[in-house]
């Protein structure tokens, strides 16, 4: 979250003190701004991690308020924090100033300082050493099973999407800044691949690690990981078209036997069909239903239709309907759907693979390797998530430290003719970075 402050350590810069009669004073801060007043920091320069500065020209009225501040200068150029000081000066209140006591129109320059607060150092003490060759059967599994392209995969994404989370800095800055950014992440991708893996060979075997090395570089282990977003996609659909389903024969129910219901009817998003699953053998929808059931893919339905319930106790109904009534009509749809649903999942899944496939997918999730990923699979997937955040933290860091080198990203403004306004962002991965420019 963005948190503000205001230093008063100066008196007024460059403004009159009085005349010879004291008749005359410029105008000053007469309340610092609310943080819930300035709510931006310019996305490109959260994206580089980087520090910087505006000089704002504000009218000030009789009244006080600032209206039609206009950007003199800035650093580093071309980020936004021109636009972004702008936007933070609708909340500047002033005293005016005055001239033989009456107050006054006047224009005022106004320092504004941008600040990234520093990463906090990481909280847990350096992990033991893992053995070398386990590490380096884990950086192999790595990329055979399609964790190191997905990472890569990612971070382009995010280079692709910062232009859209700055639309008003300047085009060749966004490009340079991509082009660090990608230049960064590149040669940061090993080494953090390395330390993930590390993780690997400290949680599990060695064997397992080369079990599972082994069945990634098959056909069928290939062919999953090809289809691994498409898997997770299409659960989704069927989990949330199972709550449909749920919801619209608990509604009828409930209407059926108390009129008025007080149920209005599900919003459009909700009336949308799933389309039929493709047709598939009787072999291949067998085998897929057994790899449903060892993923214990359904068992989490229970878990949505449990949060379902839970988000139904804030619904008022009116009519004769009860809201008790209501979550058991629904609890009981469910329990009538929950075949149909694993029915239609499986036929989904069967439809990506070959029979051939499905059989070694399911013989490699029934042995030991599976088991070993699957019951370090909380600890694997945090620890996936926080060497990334460090690893592209700091690799935005040094992107930032490389953009520099090439541009005046000098720390503090100029003076000013009131007290420097401060700007401080909460250090953090993706902190505010996808804010837009206003």
């Amino acid at each position: 979250m963005l948190a503000i402050g205001l230093l008063f350590a100066a008196a007024v810069a460059g403004g009159s003190p009085a005349d010879a009669k004291g008749e005359t004073h410029a105008a000053d801060w007469a309340a610092r701004p609310a943080a819930r007043d300035v709510r931006h920091y310019p996305p490109l320069a959260v994206a580089l991690r980087l520090n910087g500065w505006a000089l704002l020209s504000c009218p000030v009225d009789a009244s006080g308020a600032a209206g039609g501040c206009e950007t003199l200068s800035e650093a580093p150029a071309g980020l936004g924090f021109g636009l972004a000081a702008k936007s933070a000066s609708a909340s500047f209140r002033f005293k005016p100033a005055t001239t033989a006591g009456a107050p006054t129109l006047s224009v005022v320059r106004v320092p504004i300082r941008f600040a990234i607060a520093p990463a906090p150092p990481p909280a847990t003490a350096d992990p033991p050493s893992a053995d070398a060759s386990s590490t380096a059967v884990a950086v192999a599994m790595l990329s055979a099973n399609g964790w190191s392209e997905s990472l890569r995969q990612g971070q382009e994404e995010w280079l692709l999407a910062l232009a859209q989370r700055a639309p008003n800095a300047d085009p060749g800055v966004v490009a340079e800044a991509r082009q660090r950014l990608k230049a960064s992440f590149d040669a940061d991708r090993a080494p953090m691949t390395s330390e993930v893996a590390a993780g690997y060979a400290r949680l599990m075997a060695k064997p397992d690690l080369v079990a599972a090395l082994n069945y990634y570089r098959t056909p069928a282990g290939t062919a999953f990981q090809a289809h691994r977003r498409d898997i997770a996609r299409l659960l989704a659909a069927a989990s949330l078209d199972h709550i449909r389903v749920s919801l619209l024969q608990a509604r009828a129910q409930i209407c059926a036997s108390s009129q008025p219901c007080g149920i209005g009817p599900l919003p459009s998003a909700w009336t949308s069909e799933l389309p039929s699953p493709p047709a598939v053998d009787a072999e291949r929808l067998a085998i897929a239903r057994e790899i449903l059931l060892v993923d214990q893919a359904m068992s989490d339905l229970s878990r949505i239709e449990q949060r379902t319930v839970d988000q139904l106790g804030g619904l008022a109904l009116g009519g004769n309907a009860s809201l008790a009534a209501f979550k058991a009509a629904f609890l009981e749809a469910a329990e009538r759907h929950r075949q149909a649903v694993v029915d239609d999942s499986a036929a989904r899944y069967a439809s990506l693979f070959t029979a051939e496939q499905l059989r070694a997918i399911l013989e490699f999730k029934r042995g030991p390797t599976w088991r070993s990923l699957q019951l370090h699979r909380e600890d694997l997937e945090q620890l996936g998530r926080r060497t990334a955040e460090a690893h592209n933290d700091q690799a935005r860091a040094i992107a930032g430290q490389a953009f520099c080198k090439a541009h005046d990203c000098a720390a503090n403004p100029p003076s000013g003719d009131v007290s420097e306004l401060l700007i401080t962002l909460d250090a953090g991965p993706e902190q505010n970075a996808d804010r837009k420019d206003r």
